[in-house]
């Protein structure tokens, strides 16, 4: 985000960059125990915006939950978020990883599971992002065998386009994200894109 192509886009203070500079190592716990020595540094980013905001609804918020840097990290700040805005949504787009691909990364499936029980707890509506099925509708829509970063993330941007233009482009009816009902039963809120 902070390449020359993006670094307008974003505001500079907003960014948070490790002083180690890497990520969780594809482990959970690592990800989480990274998480709980900086999660303060992220939660002061988050609040700063939040006052700042004239009319904040709540939090989109984009991981993976393979890895150990969205699964592990991605999942305390998601109990951190819901700890200090407790009547904010939370609507996560998380990506699981391509279950097809051979991966040297054994403990994906961990990841997975660990991140789970927060997926379930914290957030109230889980858009589920299935790499497999992303890079199989990739293949299709562009006409390649094998997709690139481009094309999947062009996918992904439309889903979330999608999913946002409601509060985007303005309604009497649906003025928040908040006000849709995508979940009629609590617990039920996974929700699969595609």
């Amino acid at each position: 985000m902070s390449s020359e192509n993006f670094s307008r886009l974003f505001n500079p203070d907003n960014i948070y960059m490790s002083t180690h500079g890497g990520g969780a190592g594809n482990n959970w716990a690592s990800g989480y125990g990274q998480g709980g020595e900086v999660y303060e540094q992220i939660m002061d980013i988050i609040e700063r915006e939040s006052e700042n905001s004239d009319q904040m609804d709540g939090f989109l918020f984009t991981h993976s939950v393979s890895g150990g840097t969205g699964s592990g990290m991605g999942s305390l700040i998601l109990e951190k978020i819901r700890d200090r805005f407790p009547k904010k949504v939370i609507q996560t787009y998380s990506v699981f990883a391509n279950h097809e691909d051979t991966s040297d990364v054994i403990v994906h499936p961990y990841n997975s599971v660990l991140s789970m029980e927060r997926l379930i707890d914290y957030p109230d509506h889980v858009i589920v992002i299935d790499n497999a099925a992303l890079n199989r509708l990739a293949a299709g829509k562009f006409e390649t065998q094998q997709p690139t970063f481009d094309h999947i993330n062009s996918l992904v941007t439309r889903i979330m386009s999608t999913s946002t233009a409601m509060f985007r482009f303005g309604s009497h009816v649906l003025s928040s994200i908040g006000s849709v009902s995508l979940s009629p039963i609590q617990p039920l809120h996974f929700i699969q894109a595609g």
